[in-house]
């Protein structure tokens, strides 16, 4: 019980981290494109193409998390998670490195400047997904009790997570602030 529980709060954590992203994305679709442009690393000819399949697999990604454990694809759900966060890192350091570290990461609402801390934040979602991923026991079925407990676990965990972005995004206006003066 104790892998269901850790893997199944991890599935909810990401699924709260996943659900708003797309759900921005979607809604803000072309302030989404200029995020995908402003790194640099597609030609414009593709950053649309590419745009629609990352929001394509982090669809899938939400599904497989959502309704892995009651047919048996958690693990799936995991790995598609793991590596879009892992695209999503390399896409972020590769502009820290070039010095480009005030560009919206695309991942909300609310603006927030790449850098250190954003690839913090994403390395500690891969670690969230990699133990999902390494602790899911992918059988259809799960023990309810675990199921509820994990997302219980998952809503505490998420309220970190959203105080921790909030903190992001306010560094950001703030140094953005700063700059102006």
């Amino acid at each position: 019980m104790h892998a269901e529980l850790v893997a199944t709060t991890a599935s909810w954590i990401l699924i709260g981290v996943f659900l708003p992203a797309v759900v921005h994305k979607i809604k803000s679709w072309l302030r989404f494109l200029a995020s995908m442009q402003a790194y640099k690393l597609l030609p414009v000819s593709l950053v649309k193409p590419a745009a629609m399949v990352l929001v394509g697999l982090e669809i899938s990604a939400l599904v497989l998390l959502v309704g892995g454990p009651f047919v048996g694809l958690s693990s799936v759900g995991f790995i598609v998670a793991m590596l879009l966060l892992g695209v999503y890192f390399v896409a972020i350091l590769v502009n820290v490195l070039r010095g480009r570290q005030f560009i919206d990461c695309g991942c909300g609402d609310e603006p927030t400047a790449i850098g250190w801390l954003v690839l913090l934040r994403n390395l500690m979602l891969v670690a969230v997904a990699s133990l999902g991923w390494f602790l899911t026991v992918d059988s259809a079925g799960i023990e309810l009790t675990a199921y509820l407990l994990g997302i219980c676990l998952a809503l505490i965990g998420w309220g970190l997570y959203q105080a921790a972005e909030q903190l992001l995004a306010n560094r950001t206006t703030h140094q953005r602030l700063w700059m102006e003066l």
